[in-house]
């Protein structure tokens, strides 16, 4: 979840509308039951207004209801509704039908004109209503009225209502939380878009973000625009002062390389000289490749890779005319990869020149993208003397410095080896099938390639 801001969002609001439903969900239910119950009450309290109505005093002052109520609920058994009425001595005056078989025991701890609620042992809802009736006379006696009702229709009405209730708000909920997830998809859009165009960026099909962007996200926009325009700027710069720095050595190194050749000049002297001057060039050569070399860079436009290949082997093959090395290779039509194409030619220039230099008849060579991990394969392999296996590790540690040089490599291997290293890839040496040496290069990065592999070109 960390990892997604559009994940956390809908989980944050879908915690609160969560929590908000439940305990909106739990006020109104109990809202509701409170109602049902004062409901009952007020229903119990009508009843004990119609038994107080139908009572009257005999002939002997003795307290009568009639058999039969309005309320029908009064004469029929196990309906629900039952009444009594009881004496000062807790005798049964009156019972309803009803009421048969129905324990209605009076209390004798209320106050007479006062209306007492409970809820009794049998779970009935009971309301007591005691009372002192007077009759001609003046005297008066006590009675205590009794009206209970069964919880189950009360029960009943509760559960329909939290069911429908519930069904409704996590009804409602999911159509919020679907509501939600759309608003939120509208809302992220141009995070979205945002993160496209840099994606776009990295692998080089975009030069600039647009500015199409919320207010928000203008300051960012900006800002990354601005960066990467510096960049690019700086990195031109760069290599014009470079390249402006190799042009203006040549000419005092050529000065010195006559000055070696001046007559009176000890033949010794000449060869150091000479030598030296060499070494220097070589560095010099060596440092500017080095510092000019692009590496690892994330805004790189992808190019096509087989006419970069089959145009660098076609000048390695006029610059080897006279030993005309047979090249065979093998490169994907459509393979793209994001690098610096000067790059490139610097890693499998060097690698295919040694190959052609140092081969006896055949070079192969062979580009690949894998997917897992991502990255480019450059496989160059030669039928020469080769090296022992074990001192395969040495020369790659003896190729990493331009001032102690292989003798059959030299500056080029050198180069391959900091080029590798600051894309963070991988350059390994090992005896090839053909009776050489076998360099693997992988490069990371993103590529695509939509055809199997080409078969093998020859020239």
């Amino acid at each position: 979840m960390r990892d997604s801001l559009s994940l956390r969002l809908l989980v944050s609001a879908s915690v609160v509308l969560a929590a908000f439903f439940g305990i909106a969900g739990a006020v109104l239910e109990s809202a509701f039951i409170r109602g049902a119950e004062q409901a009952t009450w007020e229903r119990l309290q009508v009843h004990i207004y119609a038994l107080l109505s139908a009572a009257n005093l005999n002939a002997m002052g003795e307290l009568t209801l009639p058999e039969r109520f309005p309320e029908a609920r009064f004469s029929t058994p196990g309906s629900g509704l039952y009444g009594a009425v009881f004496d000062s001595d807790s005798r049964s005056v009156w019972r309803s039908r009803s009421a048969i078989g129905i324990e209605l025991k009076p209390t004798s701890d209320l106050n007479p004109g006062r209306t007492e609620y409970r809820i009794n042992e049998s779970g009935r809802f009971v309301l007591y209503y005691p009372l002192t009736w007077e009759d001609e006379l003046g005297v008066g006696r006590n009675y205590l009225f009794i009206v209970a009702e069964d919880t189950d229709a009360v029960e009943r009405e509760i559960s329909g209502f939290s069911g429908t209730l519930w069904r409704w708000l996590g009804g409602i909920g999911l159509i919020l939380v679907v509501v939600q997830v759309g608003v939120l998809g509208w809302s992220l859009r141009p995070v979205r878009s945002l993160a496209r165009d840099i994606e776009a960026i990295e692998v080089g099909t975009k030069e600039r973000l647009d500015e199409l962007y919320p207010r928000e996200f203008q300051g960012v926009v900006v800002n990354i625009n601005a960066l990467l325009d510096a960049e690019r700027s700086h990195l031109d710069r760069y290599r014009k002062t470079l390249s402006n720095l190799a042009h203006s050595l040549k000419t005092p190194l050529a000065i010195l390389r006559g000055c070696c050749n001046e007559p009176g000049l000890p033949i010794s002297t000449q060869e150091t000289l000479g030598e030296q001057i060499s070494r220097m060039d070589a560095l010099i050569e060596y440092q500017l490749q080095r510092a000019g070399a692009s590496g690892k860079t994330r805004l790189t436009r992808p190019i096509a890779i087989r006419p970069v290949i089959e145009k660098l082997i076609d000048a390695l093959r006029k610059v080897h005319a006279s030993k005309a090395p047979d090249i065979s290779f093998r490169v994907s039509e459509c393979l793209q990869f994001a690098c610096e194409e000067g790059d490139l030619l610097e890693i499998a220039g060097n690698l295919i020149d040694n190959a052609c230099k140092w081969c006896r008849r055949s070079v192969r060579v062979s580009l690949d993208y894998q997917a897992e991990p991502a990255g480019l394969q450059i496989v160059v392999e030669d039928d020469g003397p080769g090296i022992p296996e074990d001192n395969l590790e040495s020369l790659l540690r003896c190729g990493a410095r331009a001032d102690d040089p292989i003798k059959r490599h030299g500056i080029g291997l050198a180069v391959v080896r900091d080029l590798v290293q600051i894309s963070d890839g991988r350059l390994e040496a090992s005896i090839s099938e053909l009776g050489g040496l076998k360099w693997t290069i992988w490069l990371p990065g993103k590529g695509v390639t939509d055809h199997p592999d080409q078969p093998l070109s020859r020239g």
